[in-house]
């Protein structure tokens, strides 16, 4: 979990602030502080996130990664924190802005936009995890000569499968997916041009997309939809309309979460049968956006409420499967 206190001298933060890492191995009872990197909040991304994670299976190297990014800047380290660095993904080809980060069971990704007008690219970029040896996927790139100052694209991992969607909205984008992450297959796209997209595999022969569009006063309309074997999206079902789209996340087991906002609340929408039908297992008020919406098991999701820069920010955890949530201290 990383978080900012106030500091002085002043840190990399804004106003005085340091950056902290806490590392937690026993489900939140104890928690270890560890070198943080040293990146500062961005006042145009807000939000710092940060990605962990171990290659499955190596029990005799233990290799890792964590990466850490504001959208402007990515921090990686490959000796579980003890020392932090800068990567330069897209080399001389800037500004380059960093959007989505996912971790597979052996290989990292993360969605970088560069360069500007024509030359502008989104791409996919990866390495194996506890390696620096990014690379971008050959053929999983987008021109996008908007301009816009972050990188539009939505990583979705299960195992070792890989689904990524690349583009903005409003504009064509494309979707590929890949059972190893090594051949990838270009298929068609899960939501419409006027909506932005989240994906979240639930199998690796089945993904979920949530196709957001058509925001309003603290509303916005979420079509679900699912891809089995053949890869082609079938709606199965729209979520509450309140609240704008803030975070999806699908647990190993197939249950379905929506983070929302609307007027300063926080929601969490859920889905218990693919869904299908929906109930709103969480509404906090006056605390704001839900980030970091994810599950690690069918029972244990975690969830940030909140605005980093207004010190509402919240670390919420569910210990039955999304059907309430609860806020959680790192004591």
């Amino acid at each position: 979990m990383l978080g900012y206190s106030l500091c002085w001298p002043p840190g990399p933060g804004e106003g005085g602030q340091c950056p902290v890492l806490l590392h937690t191995t026993d489900g939140g009872a104890h928690w270890t502080r560890v070198p943080a990197p040293p990146i500062r909040s961005s006042p145009s991304h807000a939000q710092v996130r940060i990605l962990f994670a171990a290659r499955f299976g190596d029990f005799l190297h233990h290799r890792s990664i964590g990466l850490a990014t504001n959208g402007l800047e990515l921090y990686a380290t490959y000796d579980g924190g003890r020392t932090w660095r800068a990567e330069q993904l897209a080399g001389d080809r800037q500004p380059a802005f960093v959007g989505d980060l996912a971790a597979a069971h052996q290989t990292a990704y993360a969605v970088v936009a560069s360069g500007s007008g024509q030359d502008r690219r989104t791409e996919v970029y990866r390495t194996p995890i506890g390696e620096r040896a990014w690379s971008a996927v050959r053929g999983v790139s987008v021109a996008d000569s908007g301009g816009a100052a972050y990188a539009s694209g939505a990583l979705g991992v299960r195992r070792s499968s890989v689904v990524v969607s690349l583009g903005p909205v409003f504009s064509p984008t494309r979707y590929w997916t890949s059972p190893e992450g090594a051949d990838w297959t270009a298929r068609s796209t899960p939501c419409r041009q006027e909506a932005a997209t989240e994906l979240g595999p639930a199998a690796p022969s089945e993904v979920y997309a949530l196709c957001s569009s058509n925001p309003g006063r603290g509303r916005m309309d979420k079509v679900v939809r699912l891809a089995g074997e053949g890869g082609t999206f079938t709606t199965v079902g729209t979520a509450p309309a309140t609240g704008i789209t803030t975070g999806f996340a699908v647990s190993p087991g197939g249950t379905l979460a929506v983070g929302a906002t609307g007027g300063d609340e926080s929601f969490v929408h859920m889905s218990f049968d693919g869904g299908r039908t929906w109930q709103t297992t969480m509404a906090v008020p006056e605390r704001g956006p839900v980030y970091d919406l994810a599950f690690t098991d069918d029972l244990h999701g975690t969830l940030v409420a909140g605005y980093a820069d207004l010190h509402t920010s919240q670390l919420f955890r569910t210990d039955d499967g999304g059907h309430t949530w609860k806020p959680f201290t790192a004591g």
